[in-house]
């Protein structure tokens, strides 16, 4: 209690601190008691009282407990962050988020589904098909007079039940699904009479079925369907299946190179090709009759085109054009990573709008040339990919502390770069350095056994949690539960809105501190005497710190914080809003 202001900086006699105030109040009492002789053993209640005042004054003017509001304040992000599809490993990634302005976001997984949906068909020209609609209807995309052969073709020449993973078999068949077919219904009418199985292999690139089929007039006859990669179906096709007047049309020189740049364009646009064509059989035809390859002499030529799917291994989330838009608003670098190639990694950066066609070619890189350009990551100490200081415990001041070998060429790189084709784990690693040797707080999505390094590297690691590795979630912040962009987003609204809400914490116990102060000093230098009594000294403390922790760290996000920059580690935590803000209130 007895205290010189300013830390005794002053001279005794000089000091005009609060404590030095309450020491002359109680010395003062003491001695003017003596002089008058009226000194009584009861007047010890009151200096009593005194210490009792000033201790309580310093309980309150002291800053509170933080330990509290942080707890409160973390337990309420990471339930708001779990219904939002967050699920928090370690508390600190809570207002870690809030520091978040650069995203480093795998394709699969947050970005694309994991799904091989049919979104484009070719028949005399191009068909569009909504991906995202639940149902369809046929009569919109297939003529009425043409839908029989266009099923038959799909549920006779599929591994529907066997294999679900091939593009060409899932595609097709899902586009079926969403109009209400059942196709095990289907492949049983026509697989009850004796059918033939072609099947698919790696030297052949194609499929096919023999089946039994009714003429109108009631004859059986057989058909031969084949399915394949698009270039080689073509070449055994001599006539196509004009759907839109249901005739059977010689394949010109013209048709040819409009059926090429067909394929070109669905090339472009990331779609995986196969081809459906089917040929009438006499049935005196010799099976077989085979190449090297193991194709049918019957499947090398004569067949008809029915039609060229275009299958999309990588449909977009319809919001996820709509979250990178946000993501840019918060003023938050995301930067697209996948092992794809160039092609692919382009048309869906296109289509989610990260790229445009105005951008340079520098907008996507290969992960192989930034590692190679800039030298990769090593030893910032020894300037070495590999030394000895790996070995070292990493609580040693000398421990290995990575670094880019030429960082005036990686700001140069990474500086336009939005898409990193063909990345390695390495190529992923020398970004995720490099950022943060600028000064970046990065997130990273990661899925793999191999994506553990990064996720340790990063500031916050993202694990996915439908299909994600289980040895990827282990050095991960947070698992996302539903594998959307979206929940990204809201963690990271989260995490801003728990750094706000400590900063409106402190600054309302600021002015409440400053405020007694003022109204204490006062009340000892002029009225010498204490204004305020102990027990209101108590309430002051419980609501400045209990009542204010939990009114504002239980607030729930609103979207405004996102227009907002992110917050800057190196920046005051006291900001010249809140010393603005304390002045006035």
């Amino acid at each position: 209690f007895f205290f010189q202001a300013e830390d005794g900086i002053r001279d005794a006699q000089e000091s005009r601190g609060l404590g030095d105030v309450y020491k002359r109040q109680v010395i003062r009492f003491i001695i003017d008691r003596c002089i008058i002789g009226d000194f009584e053993s009861t007047y010890w209640r009151d200096i009593i009282g005194f210490f009792l005042i000033g201790l309580t004054f310093l309980s309150t003017i002291l800053p509170g407990d933080y330990f509290q509001t942080l707890l409160i304040g973390s337990v309420c992000a990471m339930r708001g962050m779990k219904k939002d599809g967050c699920l928090v490993k370690r508390r600190s990634s809570c207002i870690t988020l809030g520091y978040v302005d650069n995203l480093l976001c795998k394709m699969a997984g947050p970005i694309t589904m994991d799904k091989k949906i049919l979104t484009r068909m070719w028949n005399g020209n191009e068909i569009n098909i909504d991906p995202y609609s639940p149902t369809l209807n046929l009569n919109d995309y297939v003529p009425p007079e043409c839908q029989n052969i266009f099923i038959e073709a799909i549920c006779c020449n599929s591994y529907l039940g066997s294999d679900s993973s091939r593009s060409a078999d899932v595609g097709p068949a899902f586009f079926l699904r969403r109009m209400g077919l059942n196709i095990e219904e289907i492949q049983t009418k026509y697989f009850a009479e004796d059918y033939v199985r072609i099947p698919l292999t790696g030297p052949r690139k194609r499929m096919g079925t023999i089946i039994n089929v009714r003429s109108p007039q009631g004859s059986i006859g057989l058909r031969l369907h084949n399915k394949g990669a698009a270039e080689l179906v073509l070449q055994t096709c001599s006539h196509w299946h004009n759907w839109q007047t249901n005739t059977i049309e010689e394949i010109t020189p013209e048709m040819s190179e409009t059926l090429n740049k067909t394929i070109e364009s669905f090339y472009s646009q990331g779609l995986l090709l196969c081809t459906a064509a089917y040929k009438n059989l006499n049935g005196d035809e010799d099976l077989s009759k085979k190449d090297d390859r193991g194709v049918l002499e019957i499947e090398k030529s004569g067949l008809t085109l029915l039609c060229i799917f275009g299958i999309n291994p990588n449909t977009v989330y319809p919001e996820v054009a709509d979250v990178l838009r946000q993501f840019t608003k918060a003023g938050i670098d995301v930067r697209m990573i996948t092992h794809n190639s160039r092609v692919i990694a382009k048309a869906v950066a296109k289509e989610i709008k990260l790229i445009t066609e105005s951008d340079p070619d520098t907008s996507a890189i290969e992960g192989y040339n930034l590692t190679e350009s800039t030298g990769g990551v090593v030893c910032r100490r020894c300037r070495t990919r590999f030394c000895e200081c790996q070995s070292r415990p990493s609580y040693l001041r000398e421990g290995r502390i990575d670094s880019i070998s030429n960082l005036d060429e990686y700001k140069r790189i990474v500086k336009s770069a939005k898409v990193l084709f063909r990345c390695r784990t390495d190529d992923m690693f020398t970004l995720i350095v490099g950022l943060r040797e600028l000064g970046k707080v990065v997130a990273v999505t990661g899925e793999g056994i191999r994506d553990t390094a990064c996720a340790k590297t990063a500031d916050v690691g993202f694990s996915l949690g439908i299909s994600g590795a289980c040895m990827a979630h282990e050095p991960s912040n947070i698992i996302l539960m539903e594998n959307k962009l979206s929940s990204i987003l809201m963690g990271v609204m989260w995490g801003r809105h728990y750094h706000s809400s400590f900063q409106k914490v402190v600054q309302f116990q600021l002015t409440v501190i400053i405020v007694i102060m003022i109204c204490m000093f006062i009340g000892g230098l002029l009225l010498e005497q204490a204004i305020f009594q102990p027990i209101q000294l108590l309430w002051f403390s419980f609501i400045a710190d209990g009542l204010a922790s939990l009114a504002f760290m239980t607030e729930h996000p609103t979207s405004d914080i996102l227009h907002l920059e992110p917050f800057k580690k190196d920046k005051s935590f006291i900001s010249n809003k809140m010393v603005k803000h304390v002045i006035c209130q």
